[in-house]
């Protein structure tokens, strides 16, 4: 029963994997606010938001897979597992027939593998929280990037018809805790009595066809939220632009330590313009641009290669005005070390410099 659950379980992961790629390809240039603490932190895409989903839903497919491995086995040896009124034969004749693997067990089989299965499903549950609280987040009022799909007719709240509720997302939220209340329960019917006992029976009956279920139900779900979501981009670009172009501060913070001033020196100038950046609702450039500060460091600024000359360099075209491209440093490094190399077999076949001085010539050596 758990290995054609766990098979259903990894089709569903795939899909859902398929969605969130052409979700993330789809939005790759997207530019939105990043957030830590909950707080504009600095740029970057919603593309890039949904493709770190896609990665972790890929590892819990990996670990979806691990989980069928480990529970497709079967056990015939008896009372105690010492096949005692059993042959071995037969133990492994029925796990053929039943695509299963004969295992070492005792009158049942080690409920760890039931455990590891039961984390597969509990790891998917976290897994599709962490995308629905993301979005219930995007869709708060203050925030409203993102919403979810809303069918003609539909109704928010019974009671405010201006609403538009994050239902889904909550509903997966809520699931994914009964997913992990399960794994606990589990983990618990690892430890039985000596060969056997029936404490971890009753659970198992509840536990293991309820988070199939509840696992295959929750990435489903999630697919079809995925599928109908609405992204805003011009409201990801208003929000950016909400925090006066504090976004940026540390790339100015970085500019001035380059410019010679030290990082302690330099992170007090940008947050004291960054608090009254917030205080004054001001520009937070206009306010660099006004410190006297700011403007000494930028006098000293050292001159950096124009963009596309840089970009050149990278590719290994000619460098300009002297400076030497990485791809000629290695270049020349790895022309110095082949000559040493040659020169040192030379000298080996050549003790004492008998033979023709270096460099040799392309013809052949005469024989000694």
């Amino acid at each position: 029963m758990l290995r054609d659950a766990a098979d259903l379980l990894i089709a569903a992961s795939t899909d859902l994997l398929g969605t969130l790629v052409e979700l993330a390809r789809a939005h790759r240039h997207t530019v939105m606010i990043g957030r830590t603490h909950g707080v504009h932190a600095e740029p970057t895409t919603f593309g890039a938001k949904v493709a770190l989903w896609a990665l972790q839903v890929d590892r819990d497919r990996e670990r979806l897979r691990a989980a069928r491995s480990a529970v497709s086995v079967c056990k015939l040896s008896g009372a105690v597992g010492t096949y005692s009124n059993v042959d071995p034969a037969v133990e492994r004749f029925v796990a053929d027939r039943l695509g299963l693997v004969p295992v070492p067990a005792t009158q049942v089989i080690a409920r760890d593998r039931h455990a590891e299965y039961l984390w597969a499903c509990a790891a998917v549950g976290s897994t599709m929280e962490l995308i629905a609280v993301e979005l219930r987040h995007l869709q708060r009022t203050e925030v409203r990037e993102v919403l979810e799909g809303f069918k003609p007719g539909q109704k928010g709240s019974s009671a405010m018809p201006h609403k538009r509720n994050p239902i889904s997302a909550e509903t997966i939220s809520g699931l994914s805790r009964v997913l992990r209340g399960n794994l606990q329960a589990g983990m618990q019917d690892i430890a039985l009595w000596h060969e056997r006992d029936i404490s971890h029976s009753s659970v198992e009956r509840v536990v293991l066809p309820d988070s199939s279920l509840l696992a295959h139900y929750v990435m489903r779900r999630g697919q079809r939220l995925l599928a109908g979501l609405q992204v805003d981009p011009a409201r990801m670009r208003a929000n950016l632009d909400s925090s006066h172009g504090l976004v940026y501060s540390q790339g100015v913070l970085l500019a001035l330590v380059h410019a010679g001033l030290s990082r302690d020196d330099a992170y007090r100038i940008v947050q004291s313009a960054a608090m009254r950046a917030w205080d004054q609702n001001t520009d937070f450039r206009i306010l660099l641009e006004a410190d006297p500060a700011v403007a000494g460091a930028r006098r000293g600024l050292r001159p950096r290669p124009f963009a596309a000359q840089r970009r050149r360099r990278l590719r290994g075209d000619r460098p300009h005005a002297g400076v030497i491209s990485r791809r000629d440093r290695c270049r020349q490094t790895s022309t110095r070390m082949r000559r040493r190399r040659r020169h040192a077999r030379w000298r080996r076949r050549c003790p004492g410099g008998r033979c023709t001085p270096w460099p040799p010539s392309r013809t052949r050596l005469p024989a000694r």
